[in-house]
């Protein structure tokens, strides 16, 4: 017989394209209004409480922000909480907390990144009741309903004996005073007007106006963007996947679904032993906290990095370019300069592991300038290494002519990359030694062992940079020429 479940069926069936989140404090309104709604309204509705499991949660939250789900989302307490549904507009709030900060909870779940809409808060309530009293609390004395509420739990502190007498009053002879309630409203505008006024006080100007740069934020914003269109996080995924047989099935919603085996789950990075449903696009993952999002930056990506990395897959691979030039043989090389040492001197400071490419040519030597990766990345397609393996000359005496001359090539630019790292490395360390020298003098705590400790480390770490080797990482051998009929 409660007027305000008419209402709200009356809501949904005027307006059918539209997300609904609704929420109440106890678990039984949830549950009372998804047996009721249905003889209603022919709608959709989902269902979230406390007591559903987490992973019967996290469905029912999937299924709201799928365009096709849900258009209605009955929550309780606890989907005021942490919970994201930044897709819907329209928020129904069937009871009042008298905490306003968990009303700002409430209003949080959809005013949040990615809102791209006017929220708008829907408030039915029945008059002379508890609600009538909280909603003019909230929107005559706070404000709360068309600004974001500061310092909630300084009001609530203030003012909860108040409105408990109030709602009690109301509760055991059914009216209540309107001056009374007046009153309290007033006594709340006057002090939320002062909280505002003391936080705008205190505010930093002049740290908002250096931290606000927006051409700088601009350009790192196209940049992240560039990056993320620049290379597939799936497609490296998808080629890993098959690699090492992990079993993942794309889904036609931009997820992927990767099945657990037992086989992988203890040796892939990053995979649950009860599989999971992943995206690598940030919109879709933003609007479904049920999926992880996937980036350059996930431990998935970036263990499969490393794994294959530290293995010989991939090492060593066969190209073709085809051209109507002279048939040649090239070698692309891919060196690293390391060095070697104790992991307390922290050497990766001056020189982290470096990549060194070369490029030879059997006809026209060392073509690593004129040469590119991402020209070989348009003209190379993948070769037939088995017929070239059978060309006994050029695997015993071509490739090894053109791998030794590779080295030299690299081994050239080793004491340049070396010299450039012992000179920070000198530069650094130097002006902290010189600094603690002129601080001794003028304060007798800073003892004579830091400053021989310091320039024990400094001769130690240049003398590790000095002895830094260069090794060889992978490469691809490259058939240029005509190619016709043959198959390579």
């Amino acid at each position: 017989g409660d007027s305000r479940v008419d209402w709200l069926a009356d809501f949904l069936r005027e307006n059918p394209g539209r997300k609904v989140l609704f929420i109440a404090h106890g678990k039984s309104t949830i549950l009372d209004l998804a047996k009721l709604l249905p003889h209603k309204v022919a709608t959709t509705i989902g269902v979230f409480h406390e007591d559903l499991e987490l992973v019967v949660r996290d469905r029912q939250a999937a299924w709201f922000a799928e365009p096709e789900g849900a258009q209605i989302l009955l929550c309780s307490e606890i989907g005021g909480e942490g919970r994201n549904f930044q897709f819907a507009h329209h928020l129904v709030l069937f009871d009042l907390p008298l905490n306003p900060e968990l009303l700002e909870q409430r209003i949080g779940r959809l005013d949040r990144i990615g809102q791209a809409e006017t929220i708008h808060i829907h408030l039915p309530f029945l008059c002379g009741s508890r609600e009538e009293i909280l909603v003019a609390w909230y929107r005559d004395g706070l404000s709360a309903f068309t600004s974001p509420l500061a310092g909630g739990r300084f009001f609530y502190q203030r003012f909860q004996g108040e409105l408990r007498s109030l709602l009690d009053k109301l509760d055991m002879t059914g009216a209540i005073d309107p001056r009374e309630l007046e009153a309290l409203v007033v006594e709340t505008q006057a002090m939320r007007d002062e909280v505002t006024r003391n936080l705008e006080a205190g505010r930093d100007r002049l740290l908002e106006r250096g931290s606000n740069r927006p051409k700088v934020a601009t350009e790192i914003v196209k940049a992240i963007r560039v990056e993320e269109k620049a290379a597939s996080v799936e497609d490296f995924l998808f080629r890993m996947f098959d690699l090492y047989g992990v079993k993942a099935e794309p889904m036609s919603d931009g997820t992927l679904q990767i099945i657990p085996d037992e086989l992988y789950v203890n040796t892939f990075p990053g995979i649950h032993s009860d599989g999971m449903i992943v995206t690598t696009y940030r919109d879709i993952a933003l609007v479904r906290e049920d999926l992880g999002f996937v980036s350059w930056d996930h431990p998935m990506v970036s263990g499969a990095l490393e794994l294959i990395l530290g293995s010989e897959k991939g090492n060593a691979a066969f190209a073709v370019w085809e051209s109507d030039e002279p048939q040649d043989v090239w070698l692309e090389a891919l060196y690293v300069i390391e060095a070697t040492s104790p992991p307390a001197l922290h050497v990766h400071r001056f020189l982290p592991p470096t990549l060194v490419r070369v490029v030879v040519s059997l006809r026209e030597g060392d073509c690593t300038e004129t040469h590119p990766a991402l020209m070989f990345s348009a003209a190379l397609r993948d070769g037939q290494s088995t017929r070239i393996l059978e060309d006994t000359p050029l695997v015993q005496q071509v490739l090894p002519s053109l791998q030794a001359r590779s080295e030299e090539v690299a081994l050239c630019q080793l004491p340049l990359i070396v010299g450039q790292s012992r000179k920070m490395a000198q530069k650094l360390l130097g002006d902290e030694v010189k600094r603690l020298v002129a601080l001794q003098r003028v304060n007798p705590l800073v003892r004579a062992e830091e400053i021989e400790a310091l320039q024990h480390e400094q001769a130690q770490i240049d003398q590790v940079l000095a002895e830094a080797t260069i090794r060889l990482d992978a490469l691809r051998l490259i058939w240029k020429g005509h190619i016709g009929d043959r198959a390579i």
